[in-house]
Protein backbone atom coordinates (compact mmCIF):
# COMPACT_ATOMS: atom_id res chain seq x y z
CA UNK A 1 0.00 0.00 0.00
CA UNK A 2 1.12 3.56 -0.61
CA UNK A 3 1.59 6.03 2.23
CA UNK A 4 -1.54 7.92 1.13
CA UNK A 5 -3.59 4.71 1.30
CA UNK A 6 -2.21 3.90 4.75
CA UNK A 7 -3.00 7.40 6.01
CA UNK A 8 -6.53 7.08 4.62
CA UNK A 9 -6.95 3.86 6.61
CA UNK A 10 -5.80 5.61 9.79
CA UNK A 11 -8.14 8.52 9.09
CA UNK A 12 -11.04 6.06 8.75
CA UNK A 13 -10.39 4.83 12.31
CA UNK A 14 -11.53 8.12 13.86
CA UNK A 15 -15.01 6.75 14.50
CA UNK A 16 -13.74 3.50 16.05
CA UNK A 17 -13.68 3.58 19.87
CA UNK A 18 -10.75 1.13 19.91
CA UNK A 19 -8.53 3.85 18.45
CA UNK A 20 -7.84 7.54 19.10
CA UNK A 21 -6.71 9.69 16.17
CA UNK A 22 -5.45 13.23 16.76
CA UNK A 23 -6.36 16.31 14.78
CA UNK A 24 -4.09 17.27 11.86
CA UNK A 25 -0.99 19.26 12.79
CA UNK A 26 -0.43 22.65 11.18
CA UNK A 27 2.73 23.44 9.20
CA UNK A 28 3.61 25.95 11.93
CA UNK A 29 3.37 23.27 14.63
CA UNK A 30 5.58 20.91 12.62
CA UNK A 31 8.15 23.67 12.06
CA UNK A 32 8.12 24.51 15.78
CA UNK A 33 8.75 20.87 16.71
CA UNK A 34 11.65 20.64 14.25
CA UNK A 35 13.18 23.81 15.70
CA UNK A 36 12.86 22.48 19.26
CA UNK A 37 14.37 19.10 18.31
CA UNK A 38 17.10 20.62 16.18
CA UNK A 39 16.31 18.21 13.34
CA UNK A 40 14.06 18.08 10.30
CA UNK A 41 11.39 15.40 10.36
CA UNK A 42 11.54 12.90 7.48
CA UNK A 43 9.13 13.92 4.71
CA UNK A 44 6.95 10.84 5.16
CA UNK A 45 6.71 11.40 8.92
CA UNK A 46 5.75 15.05 8.38
CA UNK A 47 3.00 13.81 6.04
CA UNK A 48 1.66 11.60 8.84
CA UNK A 49 1.54 14.56 11.23
CA UNK A 50 -0.32 16.61 8.62
CA UNK A 51 -2.98 13.87 8.81
CA UNK A 52 -2.96 13.51 12.60
CA UNK A 53 -0.91 14.93 15.44
CA UNK A 54 -0.49 11.57 17.14
CA UNK A 55 -2.63 8.46 17.35
CA UNK A 56 -3.25 5.60 19.76
CA UNK A 57 -4.26 2.32 18.13
CA UNK A 58 -5.50 -0.92 19.65
CA UNK A 59 -6.50 0.58 22.99
CA UNK A 60 -6.99 -1.57 26.07
CA UNK A 61 -10.19 -1.95 28.07
CA UNK A 62 -10.02 1.70 29.13
CA UNK A 63 -10.40 3.86 25.97
CA UNK A 64 -9.34 6.96 27.90
CA UNK A 65 -5.94 5.58 28.93
CA UNK A 66 -3.84 6.28 25.85
CA UNK A 67 -0.79 4.74 27.52
CA UNK A 68 -2.53 1.38 27.20
CA UNK A 69 -2.43 1.56 23.42
CA UNK A 70 -0.38 -1.14 21.75
CA UNK A 71 0.82 1.10 18.94
CA UNK A 72 1.08 4.85 19.43
CA UNK A 73 2.40 7.76 17.38
CA UNK A 74 3.64 10.35 19.85
CA UNK A 75 2.30 13.86 19.41
CA UNK A 76 4.65 16.59 18.19
CA UNK A 77 4.77 17.93 21.74
CA UNK A 78 5.85 14.51 23.05
CA UNK A 79 8.70 13.98 20.58
CA UNK A 80 12.09 13.82 22.28
CA UNK A 81 15.64 12.92 21.45
CA UNK A 82 17.02 9.79 23.08
CA UNK A 83 19.23 11.96 25.32
CA UNK A 84 16.20 13.93 26.53
CA UNK A 85 14.17 10.79 27.15
CA UNK A 86 16.95 9.34 29.31
CA UNK A 87 17.37 12.51 31.35
CA UNK A 88 20.18 14.05 29.31
CA UNK A 89 22.64 11.25 30.04
CA UNK A 90 25.62 11.21 27.71
CA UNK A 91 26.32 7.47 27.92
CA UNK A 92 29.45 8.07 29.99
CA UNK A 93 29.59 4.41 30.95
CA UNK A 94 29.47 3.41 27.29
CA UNK A 95 27.01 0.60 27.96
CA UNK A 96 25.33 0.95 24.59
CA UNK A 97 28.22 2.43 22.62
CA UNK A 98 29.41 0.35 19.64
CA UNK A 99 33.00 -0.80 20.16
CA UNK A 100 34.30 -1.66 16.74
CA UNK A 101 31.94 -1.48 13.79
CA UNK A 102 31.90 1.93 12.11
CA UNK A 103 28.68 1.12 10.27
CA UNK A 104 26.88 0.66 13.59
CA UNK A 105 28.19 3.84 15.23
CA UNK A 106 24.98 5.79 14.57
CA UNK A 107 22.91 3.14 16.37
CA UNK A 108 23.62 4.86 19.69
CA UNK A 109 23.04 8.35 18.29
CA UNK A 110 21.93 10.42 21.34
CA UNK A 111 20.05 12.79 19.01
CA UNK A 112 17.90 10.11 17.42
CA UNK A 113 14.22 10.93 17.93
CA UNK A 114 11.68 8.57 19.48
CA UNK A 115 8.43 8.63 17.52
CA UNK A 116 6.40 5.41 17.89
CA UNK A 117 5.60 3.84 21.27
CA UNK A 118 5.15 0.04 21.05
CA UNK A 119 4.38 -0.29 24.79
CA UNK A 120 6.48 -2.11 27.41
CA UNK A 121 9.39 0.29 27.01
CA UNK A 122 9.80 -0.41 23.29
CA UNK A 123 10.04 2.52 20.84
CA UNK A 124 10.80 3.15 17.18
CA UNK A 125 13.26 6.01 16.66
CA UNK A 126 14.81 7.55 13.58
CA UNK A 127 18.37 8.69 13.03
CA UNK A 128 19.96 10.57 10.16
CA UNK A 129 23.49 9.80 11.30
CA UNK A 130 23.92 7.14 8.61
CA UNK A 131 24.56 9.90 6.07
CA UNK A 132 21.74 8.63 3.84
CA UNK A 133 17.96 8.49 4.25
CA UNK A 134 16.67 8.33 7.85
CA UNK A 135 16.81 4.84 9.34
CA UNK A 136 14.32 3.54 11.89
CA UNK A 137 15.71 1.71 14.92
CA UNK A 138 13.90 -0.49 17.43
CA UNK A 139 14.84 1.06 20.78
CA UNK A 140 14.26 -1.62 23.40
CA UNK A 141 14.41 -0.56 27.06
CA UNK A 142 16.34 2.56 26.06
CA UNK A 143 19.08 0.65 24.22
CA UNK A 144 19.41 0.48 20.42
CA UNK A 145 18.43 -2.93 19.16
CA UNK A 146 17.86 -3.62 15.47
CA UNK A 147 16.99 -1.78 12.30
CA UNK A 148 13.21 -1.87 12.24
CA UNK A 149 12.34 -0.25 8.91
CA UNK A 150 13.56 2.08 6.21
CA UNK A 151 10.48 4.31 6.05
CA UNK A 152 7.28 5.33 7.81
CA UNK A 153 5.35 3.64 5.03
CA UNK A 154 6.96 0.31 5.90
CA UNK A 155 6.26 0.81 9.61
CA UNK A 156 2.57 1.56 9.07
CA UNK A 157 2.11 -1.23 6.53
CA UNK A 158 3.53 -3.78 8.95
CA UNK A 159 1.64 -2.40 11.96
CA UNK A 160 -1.71 -2.39 10.14
CA UNK A 161 -1.28 -5.89 8.70
CA UNK A 162 -4.34 -7.96 9.78
CA UNK A 163 -1.92 -10.83 10.54
CA UNK A 164 -0.76 -8.83 13.58
CA UNK A 165 -4.13 -9.38 15.25
CA UNK A 166 -3.94 -12.66 17.16
CA UNK A 167 -6.85 -13.76 19.36
CA UNK A 168 -8.18 -10.19 19.27
CA UNK A 169 -4.88 -8.68 20.45
CA UNK A 170 -2.38 -6.72 18.38
CA UNK A 171 1.08 -8.31 18.34
CA UNK A 172 4.04 -6.17 17.38
CA UNK A 173 5.66 -7.20 14.08
CA UNK A 174 8.88 -5.44 15.04
CA UNK A 175 11.67 -7.64 16.33
CA UNK A 176 13.27 -6.54 19.59
CA UNK A 177 16.41 -7.94 21.14
CA UNK A 178 16.18 -8.94 24.78
CA UNK A 179 18.97 -8.61 27.31
CA UNK A 180 19.82 -10.61 30.39
CA UNK A 181 19.41 -7.91 33.05
CA UNK A 182 20.90 -10.17 35.75
CA UNK A 183 24.21 -10.52 33.93
CA UNK A 184 26.19 -7.45 35.00
CA UNK A 185 29.10 -8.38 32.74
CA UNK A 186 27.01 -8.56 29.57
CA UNK A 187 28.43 -6.23 26.92
CA UNK A 188 25.17 -5.03 25.42
CA UNK A 189 26.88 -2.81 22.87
CA UNK A 190 28.88 -5.69 21.43
CA UNK A 191 26.13 -8.29 21.54
CA UNK A 192 23.11 -6.29 20.43
CA UNK A 193 24.49 -3.40 18.40
CA UNK A 194 27.81 -4.17 16.77
CA UNK A 195 27.89 -7.95 16.66
CA UNK A 196 24.61 -9.33 15.28
CA UNK A 197 25.03 -10.30 11.66
CA UNK A 198 21.50 -9.23 10.83
CA UNK A 199 22.28 -5.66 11.88
CA UNK A 200 25.47 -5.41 9.83
CA UNK A 201 23.85 -7.10 6.85
CA UNK A 202 20.98 -4.57 6.95
CA UNK A 203 23.49 -1.74 6.82
CA UNK A 204 25.42 -3.26 3.91
CA UNK A 205 22.19 -3.89 2.01
CA UNK A 206 21.01 -0.31 2.50
CA UNK A 207 24.47 0.94 1.48
CA UNK A 208 24.10 -0.81 -1.88
CA UNK A 209 26.39 -3.75 -1.13
CA UNK A 210 24.18 -6.85 -1.54
CA UNK A 211 27.12 -9.24 -2.08
CA UNK A 212 28.57 -8.27 1.29
CA UNK A 213 25.14 -8.37 2.93
CA UNK A 214 24.57 -11.89 1.56
CA UNK A 215 27.89 -13.09 2.92
CA UNK A 216 27.23 -11.64 6.40
CA UNK A 217 23.63 -12.89 6.61
CA UNK A 218 24.52 -16.44 5.57
CA UNK A 219 27.27 -16.61 8.16
CA UNK A 220 25.09 -14.98 10.78
CA UNK A 221 22.26 -17.46 10.67
CA UNK A 222 24.72 -20.25 11.43
CA UNK A 223 26.22 -18.48 14.41
CA UNK A 224 23.28 -16.62 15.92
CA UNK A 225 20.17 -18.77 16.30
CA UNK A 226 18.21 -16.00 18.03
CA UNK A 227 18.31 -13.89 14.86
CA UNK A 228 18.31 -16.69 12.31
CA UNK A 229 14.86 -15.87 10.91
CA UNK A 230 15.81 -12.26 10.29
CA UNK A 231 19.04 -13.38 8.63
CA UNK A 232 16.91 -15.69 6.44
CA UNK A 233 14.96 -12.69 5.19
CA UNK A 234 18.13 -10.72 4.57
CA UNK A 235 19.59 -13.58 2.52
CA UNK A 236 16.48 -13.50 0.34
CA UNK A 237 16.54 -9.72 0.04
CA UNK A 238 20.22 -9.73 -0.96
CA UNK A 239 19.62 -12.40 -3.61
CA UNK A 240 16.69 -10.35 -4.93
CA UNK A 241 18.91 -7.25 -5.16
CA UNK A 242 21.46 -9.30 -7.08
CA UNK A 243 18.66 -10.66 -9.31
CA UNK A 244 19.82 -14.25 -8.72
CA UNK A 245 16.31 -15.60 -9.21
CA UNK A 246 16.99 -19.32 -9.39
CA UNK A 247 19.05 -19.21 -6.22
CA UNK A 248 16.38 -17.03 -4.59
CA UNK A 249 13.69 -19.61 -5.34
CA UNK A 250 15.76 -22.45 -3.83
CA UNK A 251 16.66 -20.39 -0.77
CA UNK A 252 13.07 -19.35 -0.10
CA UNK A 253 11.89 -22.94 -0.42
CA UNK A 254 14.38 -23.96 2.28
CA UNK A 255 13.42 -21.01 4.49
CA UNK A 256 9.68 -21.67 4.37
CA UNK A 257 10.27 -25.35 5.07
CA UNK A 258 12.36 -24.48 8.12
CA UNK A 259 9.84 -21.90 9.34
CA UNK A 260 7.04 -24.47 9.24
CA UNK A 261 9.12 -27.50 10.27
CA UNK A 262 6.91 -29.12 12.88
CA UNK A 263 7.52 -28.79 16.62
CA UNK A 264 11.08 -27.50 16.18
CA UNK A 265 10.12 -24.54 14.01
CA UNK A 266 10.77 -21.02 15.31
CA UNK A 267 8.02 -18.51 16.12
CA UNK A 268 8.10 -16.07 13.22
CA UNK A 269 6.84 -12.51 13.48
CA UNK A 270 4.20 -11.59 10.88
CA UNK A 271 6.40 -8.78 9.62
CA UNK A 272 9.09 -11.26 8.57
CA UNK A 273 6.61 -13.33 6.58
CA UNK A 274 5.47 -10.10 4.94
CA UNK A 275 9.04 -9.06 4.06
CA UNK A 276 9.78 -12.48 2.58
CA UNK A 277 6.59 -12.47 0.52
CA UNK A 278 7.20 -8.92 -0.70
CA UNK A 279 10.77 -9.81 -1.72
CA UNK A 280 9.66 -12.80 -3.76
CA UNK A 281 6.73 -10.92 -5.31
CA UNK A 282 9.14 -8.29 -6.61
CA UNK A 283 11.43 -10.82 -8.35
CA UNK A 284 9.31 -13.95 -8.93
CA UNK A 285 5.73 -12.65 -9.32
CA UNK A 286 4.60 -15.55 -11.50
CA UNK A 287 6.73 -18.26 -9.93
CA UNK A 288 5.33 -21.11 -7.85
CA UNK A 289 7.67 -19.96 -5.06
CA UNK A 290 5.31 -17.08 -4.24
CA UNK A 291 2.35 -19.46 -3.96
CA UNK A 292 4.44 -21.75 -1.74
CA UNK A 293 5.24 -18.86 0.63
CA UNK A 294 1.59 -17.94 0.99
CA UNK A 295 0.65 -21.56 1.61
CA UNK A 296 3.40 -21.93 4.22
CA UNK A 297 2.35 -18.74 5.96
CA UNK A 298 -1.25 -19.92 6.09
CA UNK A 299 -0.05 -23.22 7.56
CA UNK A 300 1.96 -21.41 10.23
CA UNK A 301 -0.99 -19.17 11.12
CA UNK A 302 -3.10 -22.23 11.86
CA UNK A 303 -0.60 -23.23 14.55
CA UNK A 304 0.88 -21.20 17.39
CA UNK A 305 2.17 -18.56 15.02
CA UNK A 306 2.65 -15.10 16.53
Amino acid sequence: MTLDQLLARIDDLRSDTHHRIGAPATPRAIAAAEKRLGAELPADLAAVYRTCDGFALFLGSDPIALEGARFRLLTLEELQTWAEMTGGEDDADGWCRPKRKRSAAWASDPKRITVFDLANGDYLSFTARSGGPPLWIDDYHEAPSVLAASSVEEILERALDPACIVAGTWTSPFVAAETDEEDEDLDVSAQYVASPAHFRAEVELRDGKPERALEIAKAGRKGDKDFRALCDVLVAEALAKLDRREELAKEVAAITKRWTGGKARPLIHPGLWQRLERTVAARLPRDQTLRAIRASRAEAERGDFI
